[in-house]
């Protein structure tokens, strides 16, 4: 529950709009120098100085690079009011981390706490974003086609694919369930079967990441009961994999000169 400008406390749930501003966050982070503190159980926490208007030219940037645009940060699509309210939403969002057995392993929150100091926007990153930054995952991904994502379920499929095509080749390919596909990407388990399939092949089939995409389908009698998909990746995709593994790795030799 958040409180709005009428002092009025509303239920809002992360979307598209605090996944972009949460990667724009990370983005901010992986660039820039970041003070490092602990919290009171002694976990890693980075501590980001920014502000309104570098959160929204992170974005905008991204689209003009993705799209060939020459946007301004003034044509963001979220205002300063709009991030405000994304960084409440994620900073009371916590993520519940499952083994392969339903069961909770722990939570954590992305941003553990934020705050306005000398003009500055202060956000305390959690430990596990610190780490995903520490390892170069996020030097590594198409960070421009993440931040231009421009629905939910695209955001989170782009997120996925670059995890797993993280050292990809052109004869790699990808093998998610529709099950898996389902939690990953948060789509409602009371869709049907059919329709979440065909919508999750339509999110694909639009992607540039993708070159061509197989689905083998499982039925319990008629009723489909899951999918395997085979995720091949584009030669594009693959070479921007290959040149940001590249640069991630002389980054990391140039820390340790």
């Amino acid at each position: 529950m958040i409180k709005n400008k009428d002092g009025e406390f509303q239920s809002i749930f992360p979307s598209l709009r605090e996944d972009r501003i949460e990667y724009a966050i990370i983005s901010l982070a992986s660039k820039q120098i970041v003070d490092l503190d602990t919290d009171k159980k002694n976990n890693r926490v980075f501590i980001l100085r920014t502000s309104y208007y570098q959160v929204q030219k992170e974005i905008v940037e991204a689209i003009n690079r993705r799209e060939g645009k020459n946007l301004k940060p003034s044509s963001s699509p979220y205002n300063v009011s709009d991030i405000k309210k994304a960084l409440e939403v994620l900073k009371i969002t916590s993520i519940r981390v499952n083994n392969k057995n339903g069961k909770k392993q722990y939570l954590f929150n992305r941003i553990k706490d934020m705050y306005l100091e000398d003009k500055k926007v202060v956000i305390e990153l959690g430990s596990m974003v610190a780490d995903y930054i520490n390892v170069g995952d996020w030097r590594a991904t198409d960070k421009d086609s993440i931040l231009a994502s421009k629905g939910a379920y695209e955001l989170k499929m782009r997120v996925l694919l670059n995890m797993n095509f993280r050292y990809a080749t052109e004869n790699s390919v990808y093998n998610p369930s529709l099950d898996f596909l389902i939690e990953k990407l948060g789509i409602s388990k009371d869709t049907n079967k059919r329709t979440t399939l065909q919508m999750v092949v339509r999110i694909l089939e639009k992607m540039q990441e993708v070159e061509k995409i197989e689905v083998e389908k499982k039925y319990s009698g008629k009723k489909l009961e899951n999918a395997i998909f085979k995720i091949y990746p584009s030669k594009e995709f693959v070479s921007v994999m290959i040149n940001n593994n590249k640069l991630t790795k002389r980054t990391k030799d140039n820390e340790y000169v």
